[in-house]
């Protein structure tokens, strides 16, 4: 968030509040500038929504410490707000970052976080872009390798999506080439399908042929019927 404050024109929002900003920022009354910066983007970073979650006294609790910051980051600011409070010490002055303006930007503190990332931010910056709007749903086609078992008998195989491995259950008697759909896993929310396709071994020995052979005379006499040829 970017604005710009110039001597004379106006006064820092917060600095006539009754609350102590030094306080509020935990840092003492002679702090340096460097840190009341270092206060203000630690408890900042503690109020973001990604830690403090949607938690109304995390976003009360940064519109203090914005206040305070606000406040006494800024030299002219901040000794106004001594001279109306008890305990006041005089400090060094501090020279001003430029001749008459002093840009003060919070963004710029919390360390790769937006102030309007926090949901309460009242100010825009001007010339930020908006938000980016979230991907499109896309539909996801993959294919996935079934034993001959699982294809006869059923089972389960994984299928890798875009949020992770998925288990997805295979019906008795699937073809090769059959098509499984995942409703809302594929990119963004959109579909997932499975293209299932047979594996067959390249050879086989001893009791799995056999069996292999059974099967084969089995399903061929099934297919003839009793008595047929």
């Amino acid at each position: 968030m970017h604005y710009t404050l110039r001597s004379g024109e106006a006064r820092v929002r917060g600095e006539g509040s009754g609350e102590d900003h030094y306080s509020v920022l935990g840092v003492p009354r002679d702090g340096s500038a460097d840190e009341i910066r270092r206060a203000f983007r630690r408890i900042a970073r503690e109020c973001h929504p990604d830690v403090a979650g949607n938690d109304p006294a995390a976003a009360e609790r940064f519109k203090r410490v914005r206040a305070a910051y606000e406040v006494l980051v800024d030299p002219d600011a901040r000794a106004r707000y001594d001279r109306r409070h008890d305990g006041y010490r005089p400090r060094t002055p501090r020279p001003p970052p430029g001749p008459g303006k002093r840009d003060l930007n919070l963004d710029d503190l919390v360390d790769g976080f937006s102030v309007d990332d926090f949901g309460f931010g009242d100010r825009k910056a001007p010339g930020r872009p908006p938000p980016r709007p979230p991907p499109p749903p896309r539909d996801l086609e993959v294919t996935v390798d079934v034993d001959v078992g699982v294809a006869l008998l059923g089972g389960r195989v994984a299928v890798d999506s875009p949020g992770g491995r998925l288990m997805v259950g295979i019906p008795e008697g699937t073809s090769s080439g059959a098509r499984l759909r995942l409703r809302g896993k594929g990119v963004a929310g959109g579909d997932l399908t499975a293209v299932v396709r047979i594996v067959v071994p390249e050879r086989l020995e001893g009791e799995a042929r056999r069996h292999a052979e059974a099967l084969v005379a089995a399903l061929e006499q099934e297919r003839r019927g009793p008595g047929g040829r």
